[in-house]
C-alpha cells in the first residue's frame, strides 16, 4: 500500500512539475509576443505623432521647407522611403530644398528607381552625394541610425518628428505672424 502511495505521489509531483515547465515555456512565449506587439504599438504611436504634428503645422500655414531653409539646409537626403517618406519628398517637391536622393534598405525591391525626381538608393555603401543633412523617417529607429549616419555623411541627422515640433516651437517663439493667434497643438511631445 505505501509502495502505491508513493508511486503516486512521484506521479503526481511528476505531472505538477510537467505542468510548471509548460506554463514557464508558454509564459516566455508569450513574454515575447507582448513584447513584439509593445515594438509595434510604440512604432505606430511614432508614426500617428509625426503625422498629426505634420498636419497641425499644414493647418497652421508652417512649412517643412521654409522652417529647413531657415536652419539654411537646401540639400537633404531622406533615410526611410516608406509612407512619411515618400510623403516627405512630395512636400519639398518643387520648394527650394532638394532632395538629393531616398535612402532605403529595401530599395531595390520597390517598384520605381525614383519618384518626385527622387532617385532611390538601397544601403549605405558607395560614394553618396553630399548633403546639408539626412532626414529620417523612421520614427522608433532614429536613436539606432543616427551614429552610423552621422558616421557616413559628416552632416547633421535629423529626426522627422523633432523637425516637425521644432517649426511649431519656432513659428510660435519667433512671433513672426505665421499662427497669429493660434496655440501650439497638443500632440504629446518627447
Amino acid at each position: 500500500m505505501r509502495k502505491g502511495l508513493k508511486q503516486a505521489a512521484a506521479g503526481a509531483l511528476c505531472v505538477a512539475f510537467g505542468f510548471a515547465a509548460g506554463a514557464a515555456f508558454d509564459y516566455r512565449g508569450f513574454s515575447r509576443a507582448a513584447q513584439k506587439k509593445d515594438a509595434e504599438i510604440k512604432r505606430c504611436k511614432g508614426y500617428f505623432n509625426t503625422l498629426s504634428q505634420w498636419m497641425y503645422l499644414r493647418h497652421e500655414g508652417i512649412s517643412i521647407a521654409d522652417c529647413l531653409l531657415q536652419r539654411g539646409l537646401r540639400t537633404v537626403a531622406v533615410y526611410g522611403l516608406g509612407e512619411l517618406g515618400r510623403l516627405l519628398c512630395r512636400e519639398l517637391c518643387g520648394t527650394g530644398v532638394c532632395v538629393a536622393y531616398g535612402l532605403d534598405r529595401d530599395a531595390g525591391e520597390k517598384e520605381a528607381d525614383s519618384f518626385c525626381g527622387v532617385r532611390r538608393i538601397a544601403g549605405l555603401e558607395g560614394e553618396l552625394g553630399s548633403v546639408d543633412a539626412v532626414i529620417v523617417t523612421l520614427p522608433h529607429a532614429f536613436k539606432e541610425l543616427e551614429g552610423i549616419l552621422k558616421g557616413k555623411f559628416g552632416c547633421p541627422v535629423l529626426d522627422l518628428e523633432r523637425v516637425l515640433f521644432e517649426a511649431e516651437r519656432d513659428a510660435f517663439h519667433k512671433g513672426d505672424g505665421k499662427c497669429p493667434g493660434a496655440k501650439p497643438s497638443n500632440v504629446r511631445r518627447r
